[in-house]
C-alpha cells in the first residue's frame, strides 16, 4: 500500500493515481478489503504468486480499466499504453447482451450510426460514464459485426473495449480456446530398442537449425512432436482366442464338444460353472513363463538392436514422414532434402558417440524369455487345452478358460443347440444363409457408391464374436465383444464416431442453455468418472448408492436408437450447421460448417442419418464360418457403439425431463 500511496502523492501517470488526484478525491479516504492472500510458508515465490492472484481477481471481478481502476495486467502490460485485454470474459460477467423478443425486433444500425455513437462515447470512457455499455448491450449480432470491423482497424481504449465485447458476445468472433493451442505436426518413430530414449529425438526436432530447414507449411507447425510406435505387447504372443476363433469351423466345434475335459479333477476348477476359469498364474508349470506373465498383458519384452538396424529403422520412419507430409501439403519430396540430411547427421553423430564411448548399450544382455525352449513348450501346452485372454475390468491380467466351456458359452449366446449344433438364433442374433464374403462385398459396394470409401484388404472381413470373463461377478459371467479391429464397416464407423462426438458437444451446450434459463438440468451424461468425483467435492454426502446396467448395449431397441439419434441430428443441424466436415488425414479435426471442404469427408443431415441407420442395421458377426446379424442392441467393441449408446440415452433422458 505504501507504493500506491507514494504513486498518488507523486501524481504517477496511471489510471488509479490520476483518479485519486481528481478534485474531491483523496487516497486517505480509500478503504481496503482483503479478498485473497498468499501463505509465505507455502509459496516459493511470494511476489509472483501475488501477481498471479491479482490477475485472477481482475478477470473475475472485471476491474480492468475503464470498468475499474486496474491498469497493469499480468501477461498484457499497461492498459494505458493501448494494449487489448478481454474485459468481459471473467467468471462474473459485468455486462451481458439483452435477450428477448423486444430486443430482437429492433432495427439494425448502419455503419455510420455505429461510428457516430463511438465518437460520442469517447469522453464517457475517462469519466466512467457507463452509458457505452448500455448501448453495446442493445446491439444485435449484425450490429456487432459492423462494430468489430470498425474496432479492429482502429486503436485506443474505446476500440479495444468494443473489440473485446464483440469477441465475448458474438459467436462469429468468439475465440475458441482449443484454437489458441498451436497446431503441430508429428513424426512417428519405431521404438524397437530402449536405446531410442538416449537419442532424445524431441531435442533434435526442436533445434532451430533443423526447424528452419523444414518447408514453410511445416515450419508454422513446428517443432514437430515425436510419437513412438511400440513393439507388440505380451498379450499378442500369449493370448490365443483370436487365432482359435479365426480358424474354427463347425466340424471343429463338434469335435470339441465330443471331447472330454478334465476340469473336475483340477484344483483350478471353478465349481459354479464346472470348468476351469481362472486368473491364477500358477497354472503355468514353468517358472520363467509364470514370471513373464506376472508383468501383465501390456508388458513389452525389452529388446536390443545393432547400430545399423537403428539407423535403418529411423531412415524408414523419416522417409515415411516425408512421403506423408508431401502428399498432405502438396509438396515435392525434394523439399525435405536439407531437413532430412541435417536430422540424419545429428542422429549419426549421437550414435557414433555411444558406439565409441558406451558400446555396451547396444549389446543384448539377456535372451527373449519367450524364445526359450522350455517356455515355448509350456506355452504351447497351455494354448492347446485353454483359451488365454484378458480379464474384463482388469485387462492387464490373463485368464485361462477351458476350451470346451469357452465354445459352449458362445454357442448358447448365439442360439445354437449344443447337442445337435442346429442354429435357430434368438432375440439378439439371427443366422444368415450366405458366407462372409457375400456380406463383405455388399458393404464394400455400399460404402464405395454412397460415401466414396474404399475398404483396404485388411478390413475386407466381418468381426468375430469372442468373450472375456467377468471375474468380479459371483458367479463369473461373460462379456461378449464383436472384435472390430479389422472389419468392413470400420472406416465408416470411425467417421460416424467423430460426427456423433461433435453432435454430443453441441447437444450438451444446447442443454446447458436450457439449464441457464430454466434451472432444469436435462443433460445427465458425463465425460468420465472424474467429472462425477469433482461434483462431490465440497458436498456433504451421507449416503451414496451406485447402480450399473446388467445389460445395456445388447438390450437397446434398434428403431428407438435410430429415432433418438435422428432427433438429435434434427435438433443440432441448421443453416449455420449445415455440414459436418471430418479431415481425411486427421479425424480429430471435425467441425460444423456451411459448406463442404476439399480433403474432408462431409455429412449433411440426411447423409448422417443414413450412415447411422446403415451401421446399426448392418451389424454382422462370424462364428465358425457362420454369419449372424444382430437384430437387438448394438455390439460391444464397435468403433461407434459408445457414442451411439450415449446419445440415445441422453436424448431419452432429455425427452423425459
Amino acid at each position: 500500500m505504501n507504493g500506491h500511496r507514494s504513486g498518488v502523492k507523486n501524481n504517477a501517470s496511471t489510471f488509479i493515481y490520476e483518479h485519486f488526484n481528481l478534485p474531491g478525491h483523496c487516497f486517505c479516504e480509500a478503504t481496503i478489503q482483503i479478498i485473497d492472500y498468499v501463505d509465505k510458508d507455502l509459496s516459493t515465490d511470494v511476489k509472483n504468486d501475488l501477481c498471479s492472484l491479482e490477475d485472477y481477481w481482475i478477470d473475475r471481478l472485471g476491474t480492468a480499466y475503464p470498468l475499474g481502476l486496474n491498469d497493469k495486467k499480468k501477461g498484457f502490460g499497461s492498459i494505458s499504453q493501448g494494449i487489448t485485454v478481454n474485459y468481459f470474459n471473467g467468471f462474473i460477467k459485468r455486462y451481458k447482451r439483452g435477450r428477448g423478443s423486444k430486443r430482437a425486433s429492433c432495427k439494425n444500425r448502419s455503419k455510420e450510426e455505429i461510428a457516430d455513437n463511438l465518437v460520442l462515447f469517447k469522453d464517457s470512457i475517462t469519466k466512467f460514464d457507463h452509458s457505452l455499455f448500455k448501448t453495446l448491450r442493445s446491439y444485435s449480432l449484425t450490429d456487432l459485426d459492423s462494430l468489430f470491423n470498425l474496432a479492429s482497424v482502429n486503436s485506443g481504449i474505446l476500440y479495444n473495449i468494443c473489440e473485446s465485447f464483440c469477441r465475448t458476445f458474438s459467436p462469429k468472433f468468439k475465440v475458441n480456446e482449443a484454437e489458441k493451442i498451436k497446431e503441430r505436426e508429428h513424426l512417428v518413430l519405431s521404438f524397437n530398442s530402449k536405446f531410442m530414449d538416449n537419442l532424445k529425438f524431441q531435442s533434435i526436432l526442436s533445434d532451430k537449425s533443423v526447424v528452419k530447414l523444414l518447408p514453410p507449411p511445416l515450419q508454422e507447425k513446428s517443432p514437430l512432436r515425436v510419437y513412438y510406435r511400440y513393439s507388440k505387447p505380451l498379450s499378442l504372443s500369449v493370448c490365443n482366442y483370436s487365432k482359435f476363433l479365426k480358424n474354427l469351423t463347425i466340424p471343429d466345434v463338434r469335435a470339441i464338444l465330443n471331447s472330454q475335459c478334465n476340469c473336475n479333477l483340477s484344483s483350478y476348477n471353478y465349481e459354479p460353472l464346472g470348468h476351469i476359469v481362472t486368473g491364477d498364474l500358477s497354472i503355468a508349470n514353468d517358472p520363467d513363463l509364470r514370471n513373464i506373465l506376472s508383468f501383465g498383458s501390456k508388458f513389452r519384452i525389452p529388446c536390443h538392436q545393432s547400430v545399423s538396424d537403428i539407423k535403418a529403422s529411423i531412415d524408414d520412419d523419416l522417409t515415411s514422414f516425408i512421403k506423408s507430409k508431401s502428399k498432405k501439403y502438396h509438396l515435392k519430396n525434394a523439399a525435405f532434402d536439407s531437413w532430412y540430411s541435417r536430422v540424419s547427421d545429428i542422429v549419426n553423430n549421437r550414435l557414433r558417440f555411444y558406439e565409441d564411448n558406451h558400446p555396451h548399450v547396444f549389446e543384448q544382455t539377456e535372451d527373449n524369455v519367450l524364445e526359450r525352449e522350455c517356455v515355448k513348450e509350456e506355452l504351447k501346452r497351455l494354448q492347446k487345452f485353454y483359451i488365454i485372454c484378458t480379464i474384463d475390468k482388469a485387462s492387464n491380467n490373463f485368464a485361462f478358460i477351458c476350451k470346451k466351456f469357452y465354445v459352449i458359452t458362445l454357442l448358447k449366446e448365439l442360439g445354437f443347440d449344443t447337442v445337435t449344433l442346429e442354429c435357430t438364433g434368438n432375440k439378439t442374433y439371427s443366422p444368415l444363409p450366405n458366407d462372409p464374403d457375400f456380406y463383405v462385398e455388399q458393404i464394400a459396394s455400399t460404402l464405395r457408391d454412397k460415401y466414396s470409401i474404399t475398404i483396404d484388404d485388411q478390413n475386407m472381413c466381418l468381426p468375430r464374436l469372442f468373450w472375456n470373463p467377468k471375474l468380479h461377478k459371483n458367479p463369473y459371467k461373460a462379456r461378449f465383444i464383436a472384435g472390430a479391429r479389422s472389419c468392413a464397416t470400420k472406416q465408416l464407423n470411425i467417421l460416424v464416431n467423430c460426427s456423433l462426438k461433435l453432435l454430443r458437444e453441441y447437444f450438451k451446450k444446447y442443454c446447458q442453455t436450457i439449464y441457464n434459463n430454466s434451472g432444469v438440468n436435462v443433460f445427465w451424461s458425463i465425460d468420465s468418472s472424474a467429472q462425477f468425483l469433482e461434483s462431490l467435492q465440497g458436498s456433504e454426502v451421507f449416503n451414496l448408492q451406485i447402480y450399473d446396467f446388467t445389460t445395456l448395449y445388447t438390450n437397446l431397441d434398434l428403431k428407438e436408437v435410430d429415432d433418438m439419434i435422428g432427433e438429435v441430428i434434427d435438433l443440432i443441424f441448421s443453416e449455420r450447421n449445415k455440414y459436418i466436415n471430418i479431415c481425411k488425414y486427421d479425424t480429430n479435426k471435425c467441425f460444423f460448417a456451411k459448406k463442404i471442404y476439399d480433403g474432408y469427408h462431409s455429412f449433411d443431415r440426411d447423409q448422417l442419418k443414413e450412415a447411422v441407420h446403415f451401421i446399426i442395421y448392418h451389424t454382422y458377426i462370424v462364428f465358425a464360418g457362420k454369419v449372424f446379424i444382430q437384430v437387438l442392441g448394438i455390439p460391444m467393441g464397435g468403433n461407434s457403439s459408445s457414442p451411439i449408446a450415449d446419445l440415445t440415452l441422453a436424448k431419452r433422458e432429455f425427452n423425459f425431463m
